[in-house]
Order: structure tokens, then sequence, then C-alpha cells
């Protein structure tokens, strides 16, 4: 199983294949991914004009500039488009229907899937979620994980 990051992503990923991607973070699970390509998420960006917009009108308020920074780093990554399906069939209707292009996202310096910021691995034949171990996943330097 490889990490998928955003330091690799480009050189492991080729548009139009599919790719078993496994997390165990907070949740274990696993889906089949075709991927499409990396790319901006204009909604990503609104959101970051839109907190900078907010810590500039708000002087009172005491804001970090380490949060901002990192915000801004997560929020301007490209993130990983493509269809998604938790079986092949659904990622097959999923194609075929051009529904449900997935967008993984940039946290850390993995990509990510869902809300509690969980790891995407792509995993190997006969490997499963499970096999993704905590010791595995790297939570940075504070170790209070994601």
């Amino acid at each position: 199983m490889i990490s998928l990051t955003v330091e690799n992503a480009r050189d492991l990923l080729e548009p139009g294949e599919v790719y078993r991607l496994g997390y165990n973070c907070m949740n274990c699970g696993e889906l089949f991914f075709c991927f499409d390509r990396i790319d901006q998420c204009p909604e990503a960006i609104a959101n970051l004009e839109r907190i900078e917009e907010e810590y500039k009108n708000n002087p009172q308020e005491h804001h970090s500039p380490g949060l901002l920074a990192t915000m801004r780093k997560n929020l301007a990554c490209g993130r990983l488009f493509g269809h998604w399906g938790f079986t092949m069939d659904e990622l097959m209707d999923c194609i075929a229907s051009d529904d449900n292009h997935y967008r993984a996202y940039a946290f850390d310096g993995k990509y990510c899937s869902g809300s509690g910021a969980e790891p995407l691995w792509i995993l190997d034949d006969g490997e499963t979620c499970e096999d993704i171990r905590e010791s595995d996943v790297d939570y940075g330097d504070d170790d209070e994980g994601w």
C-alpha cells in the first residue's frame, strides 16, 4: 500500500485508471476511484477568500497567523477529481451517469476523504483497509491525531 500524498499523487495516478483506495484513521473503509485530474476547487478558493476577509474585517478578534497559513495551504491545494463508488458496480454507474464527481482534499500533505481528514492509501491486490495500521499513519508533530 502507498500513502496518497500531495507530493506523490501526480506521479502515481493516471487519468482514466481505477484505483482501490482505503482509509483507517477515524473510520475504516475502501472505495473504488477512477482518477480524472488534480485541479483547484472553486468552492475551496471561495472559502479561502471568505475566511481571509473575515480575518481582515475583525481586527479585534485574536486570530492565529499560523492557523490562517495552514488553512490557506490546505484550501488552496489542488484536489483529486474523479468518480467513485464503494463497489465496482457503483463506480461504473457513476461514470455512466457522470455523477458523484469526487474531490479528495489535501490535509497536512496527504490526500484525505470525509470530514475526519481520513488519509487515503492506494491498496494493492489482497490488501484491505484493516491492513493500514495506526503506526502507518503519520499524525504530524503534535501526536494529537487529525
